[in-house]
């Protein structure tokens, strides 16, 4: 076991893949970290809103990001660069 930080409020969801860590926060900031050492591997930046949810897909090697405003973000994990970035319920502003 061992603790994983930096966080600059509430940690909201975590996923644990494929030798890897991913939390979101609502400090607007989605996290990955090694499993093995806890050390922090990339840092996931864009939102504008608290993230609460998070999926990985260890084949494909991508993460799906969502915030609390709708917005949903999906990021190549071997670069950390942004794929595509949606609404999830359209027409809400």
């Amino acid at each position: 076991m061992g603790d994983i930080g930096g966080y600059g409020q509430d940690v909201l969801a975590v996923d644990c893949q494929g030798g890897q860590i991913f939390s979101c926060s609502a400090d607007h900031t989605v996290r990955q970290h090694a499993l093995d050492s806890r050390a922090e591997t990339r840092n996931y930046a864009g939102h504008a809103d608290w993230v609460y949810a998070l999926a990985y897909h260890d084949g494909l090697k991508r993460l799906a990001t969502g915030g609390y405003d709708g917005e949903v973000r999906v990021w190549n994990v071997a670069d950390g660069a942004p794929i595509a970035t949606f609404k999830a319920a359209p027409g809400l502003k």
